[in-house]
């Protein structure tokens, strides 16, 4: 098991280890990703939006002699933080997946007009990942902790399960992920996910004999 200092990625160890990106159980293949570029989902049917890489760069791969089959032991802070399970590494043109996952004029006439560039967030962060990437499972070693009051907002989706099954195993649930803080756009979001949400009960309540 070697050892790397990880970026930012961290928010998708986050979210793949604790199932905000379910089903996505992994850190992508390159046939997982070509085809959610092509098709949008995953190699077992599931909708998935964007490409989900853990990328590395190529010196840091020759020193860690890190090869497929092998165990990376991931710190964060220089504290230990997870593992992944190498399962493939693979090459990419950051360019191409950037304009790919986005789409250009050429490609996508009927929705993109104008070229995505370095203006774009979104485009930036794929134009500007290493082109090397290692694909598998990751684990959390380390479980993230809160401080009050804020711990009781945290609840990954196992932890949400089990609360809904606890309340009675509701029918209906809403749910809203986001990296950045609420605001009055998902606030919007939600209200109309929760009208329609009863408005679609009632008609199901009207129906019945």
């Amino acid at each position: 098991m070697s050892g790397l200092p990880i970026r930012n990625v961290y928010r998708e160890i986050m979210s793949i280890a604790y199932g905000f990106f379910s089903p996505l159980d992994r850190f992508m293949t390159r046939n997982e990703v070509e085809n959610v570029l092509r098709e949008r989902r995953l190699l077992d049917g599931w909708l998935f939006p964007f490409p989900i890489i853990f990328d590395i760069n190529e010196d840091d791969l020759k020193k860690l002699g890190v090869k497929e089959g092998d165990r990376l032991l991931l710190r964060l802070k220089g504290q230990p933080f997870a593992i992944l399970d190498v399962e493939e590494i693979w090459r990419f043109d950051p360019k191409d997946l950037a304009d790919r996952t986005f789409g250009t004029p050429e490609r996508n006439p009927e929705v993109v007009k104008k070229r995505f560039d370095e203006k774009h967030p979104g485009w930036l962060i794929y134009r500007s990942m290493t082109g090397t990437a290692l694909a598998g499972k990751v684990y959390v070693i380390n479980e993230p902790v809160f401080k009050e009051p804020y711990n009781r907002f945290w609840y990954p989706p196992a932890k949400s399960r089990e609360e809904i099954q606890r309340r009675g195993g509701w029918r209906t649930v809403i749910a809203h992920q986001t990296r950045n803080v609420p605001h009055t756009g998902h606030e919007h979001l939600m209200k109309n996910a929760a009208y329609l949400a009863i408005l679609s009960r009632a008609m199901e309540y009207s129906s019945t004999p």
